[in-house]
Formats: C-alpha cells, structure tokens, sequence
C-alpha cells in the first residue's frame, strides 16, 4: 500500500459509520486501490489521514480492522506489525489486526513466529500470534512450536488453536497436557480437560480407557455447569428486566451461542413449571 495514495474524496465517510453498513461498501473500498485501503488505515491510525481528521466511531473501527483482514496482502504485514505493537495485547482493535495479519497467509505467519519468540510468557500479545500461527493458512516447524509453547502457557486457548492447525503431530503433546491436568480434588480442571480430549480427538489421537473416562466425567461436568449458569442468568434476570425478552430465532441472552427457543426458552418453560407448582404446595 502507497502510504502517499490519494485519499478518495468519501474518505471522512468512513469515520462516522453507524448500522447498518451498506453492503457495497467493501467493494467501493477496494476499487479505490491503494487509495481506499488509505483511507482504512486514517480509521484505525490517524496518521494516514489528511487534517482534520475527523473521530472514529467503535463500529468504524472495528468495520475497517475487519476490511483490512478482507483485503489483506503481504506487503501489509510491517505495517500491522507495526500497529500491533504500538496497541499491544489488550486493545480491542489487535484483535482484528491478528485476523488480517494471518490473512497475509506464509508471510503473517513467519512475522508472528518470530515476534512471539522475542517475547515472554504473560505478555498479552502472545495468544494473538499464536492465532496467526494457526490459521496463516501454512504449516511449518516454527507455526508448531509456536503452537507447542502456547498450548504450555493456555491449555485452553492452546487446544483450541491445535485443533483448527490441524496437525496430527501435535497429539502427543495434548496428551502430556491432558495427562498433567488434575481431574479431582481442589485443583481439578474439568473444562480444560473436556477440550484437551476433545483436541485429542479431533486431531486423530485416541484416548485409553482411563482416559476417557476422565474425559467423559468432565465433559459431563462442564455440561452441568454450563446449564447451571443459564439458570442462574434467567432466575437472576429474567426475560422482563435487564434483558428482553428475544425472539425463537434470536441469539440467546445467556451467552451460550445457540437460539433461543433452542435454549433457555425451554430452561425458562422450566423454570416457570417449577415455581407454579411451588405456588401449589399447601403453606406449612
């Protein structure tokens, strides 16, 4: 990207982005050239812009961030190195730069794996190129050990990226990890290890019977749990307060992922049985 292109003249367009975004607004930015992924960059660095420049919204930032993972190419990758680390870990932006770092394919990927090497364990940019380093779209020695360190420093985050890499070779670390992770007492770890076996498996690994039997016993932990908590956000809650009530088809409010009336619609009826008949019990 020419850092001098000129900017198109709807530049200043982009800073005040509201819902919803127009569908065509993607191809407008890339028929501009390098003139439109300027005028994405002024979003995210106001250094690109011309003065004044005007203030971003949340939404046009993160819009730009995902344009960018859109229309990503190698020669982009020193300068979202760059940005990366003028934000660091926590910024809510480096999320999507890691996405369009990775979108830069081999080149992203040897960038993160570099980048990763000359930090150290707890720095909060880590898991970021450990995520360029699974899905840079090329598997190679320092990918994996990337992957191999990570998965030592985040169990979970880590079993998470080595699934979707994708490389059976990775087995045998998962189970090392899983074999390390406690089952009982007051340090055991049922979610981690549900996604540790559950990497296992998905990468071609087969777990012994002891093992899976502590696999099945978490899994069916962190299932229980999991509808506790949507419980506990209906009693807390409710449909009528804090959150409105949805439609069937909506995201449930709980979090979980899955529609409504394929969640807590049918923890809600529950619910509603139980305090009726509550209502009914004779007061002592």
């Amino acid at each position: 990207m020419r850092i001098d292109a000129p900017l198109p003249p709807w530049w200043r367009d982009l800073f005040a982005l509201s819902d919803p975004v127009p569908d065509s607004l993607q191809e407008k930015i890339a028929a501009a050239g390098d003139g439109g992924l300027r005028a994405v960059w002024a979003v995210i660095d106001p250094r690109f812009g011309e003065r004044p420049v005007p203030h971003a919204t949340d939404l046009a930032r993160r819009y730009c961030v995902w344009v960018l993972s859109k229309l990503a190419r190698p020669d982009h990758v020193p300068r979202l190195l760059e940005e990366m680390r003028s934000r660091g870990g926590d910024d809510p932006v480096t999320m999507g730069l890691s996405e369009a770092l990775a979108a830069c394919g081999p080149t992203g990927a040897a960038a993160a794996c570099e980048w990763f090497a000359e930090t150290e364990p707890g720095d909060p940019i880590r898991p970021w190129l450990a995520d360029v380093a699974a899905h840079g779209g090329v598997r190679s020695d320092e990918s994996l050990a990337v992957l191999l360190i990570h998965l030592q420093d985040d169990p979970i985050n880590g079993a998470r990226l080595l699934t979707d890499y994708g490389d059976p070779s990775a087995v045998a670390a998962l189970v090392s990890e899983f074999d390390r992770t406690p089952s009982d007492g007051d340090d055991a770890d049922p979610h981690t290890l549900s996604l540790l076996g559950g990497a296992i498996t998905a990468l071609g690994g087969e777990l012994d019977e002891s093992r899976r039997a502590r696999f099945d016993a978490s899994c069916a932990v962190v299932g229980g749990l999991a509808v506790a908590q949507r419980h506990r956000i209906i009693e807390k809650f409710g449909f009528n307060g804090m959150t409105s009530r949805p439609e069937p088809g909506d995201d449930c409010p709980c979090g979980s992922g899955a529609v409504y009336e394929k969640c807590c619609s049918e923890l809600e009826a529950e619910l509603n049985e139980r305090s009726r008949l509550r209502r009914l019990r004779p007061r002592p």
